[in-house]
């Protein structure tokens, strides 16, 4: 939902408010007053009489006429660079370069023109006093307060024209939205600045332009005076800077309380990282000696069996070479200590020799690691 907006114009002895919702008029109104001691009042009747805007409350800002708010382009006082310097040079100044009284005059602070110029403006402390007043009795807090010809200066860009505010008739000059000229003028009834969403006023809107440029004008407005905070809101921005600076060394006490701790503990973790990594090392290597043993063993078993064929082979070919023919091996027994066989055949003295030339201690071509096989004589059957 769009938020609306309130522009409220204090003229010379009447005020004008008009709402606007997306820069459309929803409510305008004006009230008379004859003193600025019963401005307060006036103004808080009148914004209590607005229509409902919705849960958000409108954004209000004050437009001075020119009867309140004095805007002169700065002839008469040297020329600094600086803002700052030129501002406090105005409000040291501001008696002899305003036709009021310096003292009780509100100083914006100054704006400098495309054109090199520095333009400055004095505002009614009374007025202004009156109407916050007002708007705060009705439940408003004001943004800010400009005069009516920057206003308008943002809604018509560039436009000569005059401006009534009841007491003094003002000749404007706008040139791409930056004030030109501001001088008093004759009543000659000249057309005055009339914004296009008002024209469906008829006759009254040339006096509601004011109040309508107030409510569609941005921030940065030129000479634009900064409602100070109430008594009430400095305490609440007060509160809210101790509540934040406490918490802030609370939480600055706590990291000094905790920080010791927590760098006790990550050097203690970054220092036993290579110890970590030396436990993983040596279980590994643990692991590899142990993979290690395992295959030397099965490759000792390995190495034996193969001896272990290798002389049976011997035994059984020169078993075969040296057994006559027509001899049959009945049955066969080799182990580490002793052998024995039983054999069939023509002649058991051929057997014998045979025995002899095959079961030997010291045969040449026995190869290393072959048993040593002893004859059993009587285990052969002639």
């Amino acid at each position: 939902m769009m938020r609306s907006h309130i522009g409220l114009e204090v003229r010379a002895h009447d005020i004008r408010v008009v709402m606007t919702r997306s820069a459309r008029v929803v409510w305008y109104a004006t009230v008379e007053f004859e003193d600025i001691a019963v401005l307060g009042d006036v103004v808080a009747k009148l914004l209590a009489e607005r229509p409902p805007a919705g849960r958000a409350r409108p954004r209000l800002i004050v437009a001075l006429g020119y009867s309140h708010a004095q805007v002169k382009r700065l002839d008469g006082l040297p020329a600094m660079r600086s803002r700052v310097q030129m501002t406090q040079l105005l409000r040291e100044h501001a008696k002899a370069a305003f036709l009021s009284d310096g003292a009780s005059a509100a100083i914006p602070e100054v704006f400098r023109a495309a054109d090199g110029k520095w333009w400055g403006a004095a505002l009614d402390r009374a007025v202004i006093a009156a109407t916050l007043a007002g708007a705060r009795r009705a439940g408003f807090g004001v943004e800010s307060i400009v005069p009516t010809v920057c206003a308008l200066a943002r809604v018509s860009p560039d436009s000569s024209a005059l401006i009534d505010d009841g007491r003094a008739t003002i000749a404007v000059a706008v040139v791409g939205g930056e004030l030109r000229e501001v001088c008093r003028a004759p009543r000659t009834g000249e057309d005055s600045i009339v914004p296009p969403a008002l024209r469906s006023l008829g006759n009254d809107a040339a006096a509601y332009a004011g109040a309508y440029a107030a409510a569609v004008s941005q921030r940065r407005v030129p000479l634009t005076w900064t409602v100070a905070p109430t008594e009430a809101a400095a305490a609440t921005v007060r509160r809210a800077r101790l509540v934040a600076m406490a918490v802030a060394l609370a939480m600055a006490v706590a990291a000094a309380i905790v920080a010791p701790g927590v760098r006790a503990t990550l050097i203690v973790r970054k220092s036993a990282r290579p110890a970590v990594a030396g436990r993983d090392a040596r279980k590994e290597m643990v692991r590899a000696e142990s993979d290690l043993l395992r295959t030397t063993q099965q490759l000792t078993t390995v190495a034996r069996f193969d001896s272990s064929r290798g002389a049976m082979l011997w035994i059984l070919a020169q078993l075969g070479q040296s057994l006559p023919e027509s001899t049959a091996i009945v049955s066969l027994r080799v182990d580490s200590v002793e052998g024995s066989f039983v054999a069939i055949a023509p002649h058991v003295t051929d057997v014998y020799r045979a025995r002899d030339d095959a079961f030997v201690l010291d045969a040449p071509a026995k190869p290393r690691g072959a048993w040593a096989a002893y004859p059993q004589r009587d285990s052969l059957t002639p």
